[in-house]
């Protein structure tokens, strides 16, 4: 999974041919990426509208895959793997190349399988290690290396919490004030800030040792 950090919220195209809902929002951005009581019912109106959504016809694989991303973001914020995995499965199978294919959702899959000790150990450690290289040590090293590399070095961005909240806050706020409610096209981002900064920024430098070590061990610089 790559995730988004972003200083403003961006409208995603492919969501437009879909149905549109305005969801009704009181609290602030900044509660409801850190707060799980102010999250919870703005959840639960999402992920039923995606689902219903899913339920019918649609024909751009694209947007099938953005549907299923938020809902698995939702998965994992919710501590329901098993439905997040499912989930993952889909995603991928509907990638469209080898590439995107084995990176998908690489280091999220990594952290469901880790989930079980304590992310502070070496267990932990050990457990994402080798998720990532059950992963792709199956796969050729050419075909994936570039992409390895790249999001190795996007986990190494630094991400400043503060001024990340403080950002949404100023773009988003407003609209909440004055229209009490958040479009579709912004709503469907929230998850998975939401995930990066509760559950992936605390172990950024984990994913990326981990990475770095399955990099090291195949092969020498990039091409």
């Amino acid at each position: 999974m790559r995730l988004r950090y972003c200083a403003v919220i961006v409208f995603s195209a492919t969501l437009f041919a879909q149905p549109q809902f305005q969801y009704p929002v009181t609290r602030k951005i900044a509660d409801i990426l850190r707060s799980d009581d102010a999250f919870r019912p703005l959840a639960a109106q999402l992920r039923s509208n995606i689902e219903g959504t899913l339920r019918g016809k649609i024909d751009d694989n694209s947007v099938r895959r953005e549907l299923l991303s938020t809902v698995m973001m939702l998965d994992l914020l919710e501590r329901k793997n098993d439905a997040a995995r499912g989930r993952m499965d889909e995603i991928q199978a509907l990638e469209t190349t080898p590439a995107a294919r084995a990176l998908s959702n690489l280091t999220a899959r990594a952290m469901v399988d880790a989930s079980r000790v304590p992310r502070d150990s070496a267990a932990y450690r050990a457990a994402i290690l080798a998720s990532i290289r059950g992963t792709l040590d199956a796969l050729p090293f050419d075909a994936i290396q570039k992409d390895v590399r790249a999001l190795k070095e996007k986990l190494e961005l630094p991400v400043h919490e503060i001024q990340l909240v403080g950002q949404l806050s100023a773009a988003l706020d407003p609209l909440i004030e004055k229209n009490g409610s958040l479009p579709s096209g912004v709503v469907h981002g929230l998850p998975g800030l939401r995930f990066g900064l509760t559950q992936e920024l605390p172990v950024r430098a984990v994913l990326s040792e981990a990475l770095g070590a399955y990099l090291a061990g195949r092969a020498g610089p990039a091409r």
